[in-house]
C-alpha cells in the first residue's frame, strides 16, 4: 500500500482530505475483490463450477509518503546528504532520475535513505524539480513488530476490512511519529539552536571526557562527516558515545537507539567542525612508485621485462 499525495483540482483534493488513508484503500481494495469476483464467477460459469471467496489480507510492506512543493528541490536534498546520516546507524545514497515541471527536461539528483529501525527506513529526494518527497518504508518484519506493540496476539494478517483497516491506521500513526520526529531533527541540522560554543572548544572538552587522544580524534571525525555516532556494543566508540553522553555533550537520538546525536548546546559546534573540513586543503596524489625491471623465466630461457603501470602492459 502507498498513501501519497494527489496532485490536481480543488474537488479532488477536498475529496482525498475527506478521509483517512486507510478508509480510501478500503474502497479501493472492495472494488478489486468486486471486480475479481465478478471475473471469475463468470469464468467458473463456463465450466459449471463454483467460486467461494475466502477474505484473507497480509501486509508485507507499506510506504508513508509525506511530499512537499519547493522552489530548488534537488539543491534542498542534496543539502540533506550529511544531515540524513544523523537518523540512523547506515545511510546509503544513489541517483535518482527527476522529472522537469518547469522546463521540460530530465535530470538527475540524490535519492538518500537512512536506517530508522531495523526494516525501517526513511527516505528523500526530489520527485520533480518542484517537489520534495520524503518515504517510509517498512518491510514484514518492521510492520509486525508494530502491530505487536502492546499486543503479544498481533500480526500481520487480517480476515475481515475492519481489522485490516485498523492494522493500517496504526502503521500510518507510526509511520507518521517516525517522519515528524526525523523532520525535528533534520531541522536541528539545518537551523542549529543558538549556542555559544565553538568548534574549538567542543574538541578540547571531547578530549578532556575521553582522556584518549587517538579515540577523541575519531569521534570528533566522525561528528564532522556524520553529525552522529554509532557503534557496535564491543566498539571502544560505543563507550565514547556513552561517556559523551553522560557529559551532555550527545545524547540518543531516540530512547534505547545507538545513534547519539549532539544536543542542542553542541549542534552548532559540530556543524563548524563540518565547515573547517570542507576548507581543508585536498592532500596531492602521491607520484607513482619507480617500477622496477623484473626477471622472468620461459623455457629455461632468462628474459628481462619492463613493468608498465596498470593498463599500459
Amino acid at each position: 500500500m502507498k498513501a501519497t499525495l494527489l496532485m490536481g483540482s480543488n474537488q479532488l483534493i477536498r475529496y482525498a482530505l475527506s478521509k483517512p488513508a486507510e478508509d480510501h484503500f478500503t474502497e479501493y481494495l472492495q472494488l478489486i475483490e468486486s471486480y475479481m469476483t465478478t471475473e471469475l464467477q463468470d469464468i467458473a460459469s463456463v465450466y459449471d463450477v463454483t467460486v467461494d471467496s475466502a477474505p484473507y489480507y497480509s501486509l508485507r510492506k507499506i510506504e508513508v509518503v509525506l511530499e512537499f512543493a519547493h522552489p530548488n528541490s534537488i539543491r534542498f536534498v542534496e543539502s540533506l546528504d550529511v544531515p540524513m546520516r544523523t537518523l540512523g546507524p547506515q545511510s546509503r545514497r544513489h541517483r535518482e532520475l527527476v522529472r522537469g515541471e518547469s522546463v521540460r527536461v530530465k535530470q538527475d539528483s540524490l535519492s538518500i535513505s537512512a536506517e530508522l529501525s531495523s526494516g525501517c527506513d526513511l527516505i528523500v529526494y526530489a520527485k520533480t524539480n518542484e517537489r520534495i518527497r520524503f518515504e517510509v518504508r517498512l518491510n514484514r518484519d518492521a510492520i509486525g513488530a508494530k502491530l505487536r506493540k502492546g499486543q503479544d496476539d498481533a500480526s500481520r494478517t487480517a480476515r475481515n476490512h475492519d481489522d485490516r483497516r485498523q492494522m493500517i491506521a496504526t502503521l500510518r500513526e507510526g509511520a507518521t511519529e517516525k517522519i515528524q520526529s526525523a523532520l525535528a531533527i533534520l531541522d536541528r541540522q539545518h537551523i542549529p539552536p543558538a549556542s555559544d560554543v565553538t568548534a574549538l572548544r567542543l574538541c578540547a572538552e571531547v578530549k578532556r571526557i575521553l582522556q584518549d587522544e587517538e579515540l577523541a580524534h575519531t569521534g570528533l571525525e566522525t561528528l564532522r562527516m556524520r553529525g552522529s555516532l554509532a557503534s557496535a556494543w564491543q566498539s571502544r566508540m560505543k563507550g565514547a558515545a556513552e561517556m559523551l553522553s553522560s557529559a551532555k555533550v550527545l545524547m540518543r537520538v531516540e530512547s534505547r537507539s545507538e545513534v547519539f546525536v549532539p544536543t542542542d548546546r553542541y549542534v552548532r559546534a559540530v556543524a563548524e567542525l563540518r565547515l573547517i573540513g570542507a576548507v581543508q586543503p585536498v592532500p596531492p596524489v602521491p607520484p607513482l612508485a619507480p617500477i622496477q625491471d623484473t626477471v622472468r623465466s620461459c623455457g629455461g630461457i632468462v628474459r628481462r621485462r619492463n613493468l608498465l603501470p596498470s593498463g599500459l602492459n
